[in-house]
């Protein structure tokens, strides 16, 4: 994947129900290793992505429960509004992010 940033989460394995800490991959923004959590804004050089909505493609690090040991999903949509990371939820389709930017984010149009 080369460089790309890191979202500090929380997420419940669907299994034993357990909250996890998790750490989501993605490449938005300025890209360097960066570390995020839910709230922040995102480093960026281009000002119009401070203006505009985006969905990010994520990619969990680890993905088995370390409790359970169950396998986790995957991939996650990062909502970014207008800069900021807002939310983040359980990837639905990925085939809309083949359209763009090399999958790796949408921009979210009225």
């Amino acid at each position: 994947m080369g460089s790309y940033n890191r979202l500090k989460i929380q997420i419940n394995c669907p299994q034993c129900k357990k909250k996890i800490d998790g750490t989501l991959q993605f490449r938005f923004g300025d890209i360097w290793f960066y570390e995020y959590k839910i709230g922040d804004y995102i480093k960026s050089n281009d000002s119009s992505e401070e203006l505009l909505d985006y969905l990010v493609y994520c990619i969990l690090e680890d993905s088995i429960c370390p409790y359970c040991q169950s396998q986790l999903s995957e991939e996650y949509d990062m909502l970014v509004e207008k800069g900021r990371i807002a939310h983040v939820s359980l990837m639905k389709d990925y085939s809309i992010y083949l359209k763009e930017n090399e999958g790796d984010y949408i921009e979210i149009r009225a």
